[in-house]
């Protein structure tokens, strides 16, 4: 870790930025990989211009995360990333930008089993919920809120994670709420470039995907979810010519 690109901490919230910065070594730059041990407590806050306390407060919350391993009397490591062992998943993915097709495609696949299990399973209640989320991404549209759009389009599918009745499908959705939201912010701002109205006709695509639901209409349903879904360009390596 060279010092010379270590800047020194003089802010409020010092445990955070220590934390932040050090997982940005991590998780984005590639500085530390799996089995690396990180510089000393001691070395730590000497770069970073903190105290000994706020340096251990920030590895302790790496540790939590399962990005390091704490090993009393010898150091901190960082571990290998792996679903068994990582507590905040999304937030960790999220910050991979070559997550991006693995993720379109996960979430595809995921989504258009929802849309299925939600034609036979969702309750009159849940479409009024879901239907009023369409609503209020409607209105958002209207308004060019772009951050108040991602936010009402996640919840949106997460309503209709709800619709499927399966308790898996709503965690799954839940627990991974950052990647989701990247998704979306990717997808729209696609949909931006293409054209001025992009918001309004995916708000107006989510309505009309409460219709075919609410219509029992499979075939609809799926297809509106893909016009929805489809503005991400995104294709797995494996499948690049």
């Amino acid at each position: 870790m060279d010092s010379s690109t270590v800047q020194k901490i003089r802010r409020s919230s010092v445990t955070q930025q220590v934390f932040g910065d050090l997982k940005r070594r991590i998780l984005v730059d590639g500085e530390f990989t799996a089995g690396d041990k990180l510089p000393s407590e001691h070395q730590l806050a000497q770069l970073y211009g903190v105290s000994r306390n706020s340096v251990r407060s920030a590895l302790q919350r790496l540790s939590n995360m399962g990005i390091v391993e704490i090993r009393v009397g010898e150091g901190s490591f960082v571990r290998e990333l792996s679903f068994s062992n990582l507590t905040d998943l999304g937030d960790v993915l999220a910050a991979r930008d070559t997550i991006g097709a693995d993720l379109h495609e996960f979430r595809t696949d995921m989504e258009r089993s929802c849309v299925r299990l939600a034609v036979v399973r969702a309750t009159p209640e849940q479409l009024v919920r879901l239907r009023r989320c369409g609503e209020l991404l409607c209105e958002a549209a209207a308004r060019g809120d772009l951050d108040e759009f991602v936010q009402r389009d996640y919840d949106f599918h997460y309503q209709l994670s709800l619709c499927t009745n399966n308790k898996l499908y709503e965690m799954m959705y839940a627990s991974i709420q950052s990647l989701f939201l990247k998704c979306i912010r990717e997808n729209i701002s696609t949909f931006i470039q293409e054209t001025e109205t992009g918001q309004l006709t995916s708000a107006r695509n989510h309505m009309r995907l409460v219709d075919a639901l609410d219509r029992k209409d499979t075939q609809k349903a799926v297809g509106l979810l893909t016009l929805i879904l489809a503005p991400s360009a995104l294709k797995h390596p494996t499948e690049q010519s």
